[in-house]
């Protein structure tokens, strides 16, 4: 009786072992046939990307390309509401306005460099949306720090922030439309990267 019982257990096992092996085999055969399937979407893209950058470098690319005359115009000190009053509670306080009017694009979490790449790789317009969001976001800080009295000796400051700011509106418009424009966006996307560093 023990013997058998021995056996049973032995031939459960068995099959137990059999199976979990078969069970194996299909998890490698299904997970060898998602990464040829990666693979083959990666090589897809390397593939477009290096067609694309071809066209461009040989020069038969028909794609619209960036024209920076597109950029807005600068603005200049006339452009600003003055005030003539230096005194430390003005400037205090002109200095608590431009901190709550900046304090949206502090919480930015991704550059628009970064959301266009991506946005490109998966040809994913809700990616392009959020580029979109930003351009309204820096037109809107653009367009609330004009209504702010600068202090006479904060001007070329305030000026060049301003200015900053229309420039990178204007680029984050074109790099939103990375999927219809795309010579257009990633050039825009190179000047971008220059405005961040001024």
């Amino acid at each position: 009786m023990k013997k058998k019982l021995l056996w049973g257990l032995g031939i459960l096992v068995l099959i137990g072992l059999i199976y979990l092996w078969q069970i194996g085999q299909s998890d490698k055969t299904e997970q060898a046939s998602k990464q040829k399937q990666t693979q083959t979407q990666l090589l897809k893209q390397d593939q477009k990307i290096r067609s694309f950058v071809g066209d461009i470098l040989a020069g038969t690319s028909t794609l619209a390309e960036f024209n920076s005359n597109s950029l807005p115009r600068r603005l200049t000190i006339k452009d600003l509401k003055i005030t003539r009053d230096n005194a430390t509670t003005t400037i205090y306080q002109y200095g608590l306005s431009i901190a709550e009017i900046l304090k949206p694009l502090g919480q930015l979490e991704e550059n628009d460099v970064q959301i266009m790449v991506r946005a490109l790789d998966n040809q994913d317009q809700l990616e392009a949306q959020k580029i979109a969001d930003h351009q309204a976001l820096y037109q809107n800080t653009v367009d609330k720090l004009l209504l702010v009295k600068v202090p006479k000796d904060l001007l070329t400051s305030q000026l060049k922030m301003i200015n900053n700011l229309k420039i990178m509106a204007s680029l984050s418009d074109n790099m939103s439309q990375i999927l219809s424009t795309p010579l257009i966006a990633l050039q825009s996307a190179e000047q971008f990267q220059k405005s961040l560093a001024l």
